[in-house]
């Protein structure tokens, strides 16, 4: 039996019926669940409400291969803040939304091929299974039929697009159904930023500029590859790229790589990431672990390829100077500019008492922690460290005893990118000594315009 989607659920009243519907149930569920646990204690209250909220999620997930689209994305997002106000199993079930994501039928995809390329598609050859398959959109191999050129076409789901609103909405209302948010964290926030991100992503018209405004700004790099974009298949709802023959950070021929070379390339790919942070100010947010990947060299080192722009996010002034004062104070265990920078941002305030200023000091301490001199012999240990988990006990004992702040919205995607990161060099069983790396970046201003601009970018085919 082929586990491929025959249709998605994304034209709006048949979308809008499966969510309500969906809602409505976990609504009278809710209310049975709340009877119980009127009658129970403290400790019995907080496990009927995991799971009642275990339950309804898992519930959830059976439809999110049918709906595909934002609520998966968005769900996904969210569960970067989710340890804040949800318990931590239903956080974790957020967390995987993106790996539960079945292809959809190429005779689906092929009709929309149609529509967004007409006679184009006749001087393609596209391969019927699917190379990849994510919640907005899968990706299908082609070669122009003239030239014999690999392209990789990402095709975005019908009606994926008029969705997100409504998918928003819902995801909304799921939360306050729930009734589980800290009443100091402000939801709407979080949510307007997610919806404006996910709009962003189904306009593959931006992710080509932002793609080619990449491979503008990197094109020094020699460790660094990024394929070129075909403007002539290319749409606000197809993306024809270059394919770029390689191979997972986790494939067996990487890690059989000597330490001296996975270690090079966790550095390149820590240049990478902090060039984007804190000398350009212009950052691809999405951690998929899908989106990077190694190509091996017959001679020489192996490179680093660089997929999927559409989710970059520009940094504004007003908060990358802070944003950049306050983790290189910590670094530098400069307390005065540190808290003057975390309360530009609104982390901390001036009536805050000290114990709360300290322990968030405390918690970005943790941030910074590999880059100490103390790795200096053997590296930071990527693979085997339990910093992620400290970081996760410390945050979560900050929302428990102080009221937690909805953080600046670039912060959610910039949460996402740091773990990401984490990711891959713990893959990649990374031992690095980088604190020379990370004062290199903090040292040096940004630029003063964001890199190449729209009209600095020739089109490349």
């Amino acid at each position: 039996m082929s586990d491929k989607l025959k249709k998605i659920a994304s034209a709006g009243f048949e979308r809008s019926f499966k969510l309500a519907s969906w809602t409505a149930k976990t609504s009278a569920k809710w209310a049975g669940s709340k009877i119980k646990q009127k009658f129970a204690d403290e400790v019995r209250k907080n496990e009927l409400l995991e799971k009642f909220i275990v339950e309804q999620l898992e519930s959830l997930t059976k439809e999110m291969g049918q709906l595909k689209g934002s609520v998966m994305k968005a769900g996904q997002m969210l569960s970067v803040y989710g340890e804040h106000f949800l318990p931590e199993q239903a956080n974790e079930f957020l967390k995987t939304l993106q790996f539960q994501s079945p292809p959809l039928e190429f005779s689906e995809i092929e009709k929309a091929l149609k529509v967004q390329l007409g006679d184009l598609l006749e001087e393609l050859d596209v391969e019927e299974e699917s190379f990849a398959a994510a919640s907005l959109g899968q990706v299908h191999l082609a070669t122009v039929k003239a030239t014999g050129e690999r392209l990789a076409l990402k095709v975005q789901y019908p009606g994926v697009d008029k969705a997100i609103d409504a998918d928003i909405r819902f995801l909304r209302k799921l939360l306050k159904t729930f009734g589980t948010l800290s009443p100091n964290y402000d939801a709407d926030i979080v949510l307007s930023e997610i919806k404006t991100m996910l709009h962003q992503e189904v306009d593959y018209k931006q992710e080509a500029e932002q793609t080619k405004s990449y491979r503008n700004y990197f094109q020094e790099n020699d460790r660094l590859i990024i394929p070129k974009i075909f403007d002539r298949y290319s749409t606000d709802k197809v993306l024809a790229t270059q394919f770029i023959d390689s191979v997972p950070f986790d494939d067996e021929s990487v890690l059989e790589l000597t330490d001296d070379i996975r270690n090079d390339l966790g550095r390149v790919f820590l240049d990478y990431y902090y060039n984007e942070l804190f000398r350009w100010g212009r950052v691809q947010t999405d951690p998929h672990f899908g989106n990077f990947r190694i190509q091996l060299q017959d001679n020489g080192l192996p490179k680093i390829v660089l997929l999927d722009f559409g989710a970059v996010r520009i940094l504004d002034d007003s908060f990358k100077h802070p944003y950049k004062t306050m983790i290189g104070s910590a670094f530098r265990k400069e307390r005065k500019s540190f808290f003057a920078a975390s309360e530009e941002l609104g982390f901390v305030k001036p009536e805050d008492a000290m114990e709360h200023r300290e322990f968030f000091y405390d918690f970005c301490q943790l941030m910074v922690e590999p880059f100490s001199e103390k790795y200096k012999d053997e590296g930071f240990d990527y693979q085997d460290s339990e910093l992620p988990q400290q970081v996760f006990q410390v945050g979560k004992e900050m929302v428990a005893r102080f009221k937690f702040r909805t953080p600046p919205p670039e912060l959610i995607f910039l949460d996402r990118k740091l773990g990401g990161t984490f990711v891959v060099l713990s893959r990649l069983k990374a031992k690095l000594y980088a604190k020379d790396l990370f004062e290199k970046y903090l040292n040096m201003p940004y630029l003063e315009t964001d890199g190449p601009t729209k009209a600095q970018v020739v089109q490349e085919d």
